[in-house]
């Protein structure tokens, strides 16, 4: 779809490798490493490539909700760009602070979508019609799990 991605990666104590080795058929443009506790946007390097890339609308995913996702949610809130993050693919630490993370990201003015609702909208603004039958193919491959 053209739309540029972005591997925000933490090591520490039980992470001390370098997980982009993870999922190398995954192919993300820009790459991040961070020290654990450390916020995406106080790096320069994050920054700069973010803001190069002119786009508005940041799409959130990963581990974990109530923690690092929603923390660099919240951070891209008040740098002013709209925020989705997408539920279904970001699972919470504890069951518990699921409800909690999902409210403070709307209280601040972010989005939760599934990732049903992401690639039915990218269907519908592609003219590219094998654009759209891929989406279409990701469409039913996520609804039938």
């Amino acid at each position: 779809m053209g739309v540029p991605t972005f591997s925000l990666l933490r090591h520490g104590p039980e992470h001390i490798a370098p997980a982009f080795a993870l999922a190398p058929e995954i192919s993300f443009q820009h790459r991040f490493l961070f020290a654990e506790h450390v916020c995406p946007w106080s790096e320069p390097t994050f920054v700069d490539a973010l803001r190069g890339e002119d786009r508005s609308i940041l799409l959130f995913a990963g581990s974990w909700l109530e923690h690092q996702v929603l923390g660099t949610a919240l951070h891209g809130l008040a740098e002013g760009y709209d925020v989705c993050v997408i539920l279904d693919a970001t699972p919470p630490r504890s069951a518990h602070a699921a409800t909690p993370a999902q409210e403070r990201l709307s209280q601040a003015g972010g989005t939760p979508v599934v990732i049903s609702q992401v690639i039915h909208e990218w269907m519908m603004h592609t003219a590219d019609p094998v654009k759209r039958a891929r989406l279409q193919h990701l469409l039913l491959a996520t609804m039938q799990k």
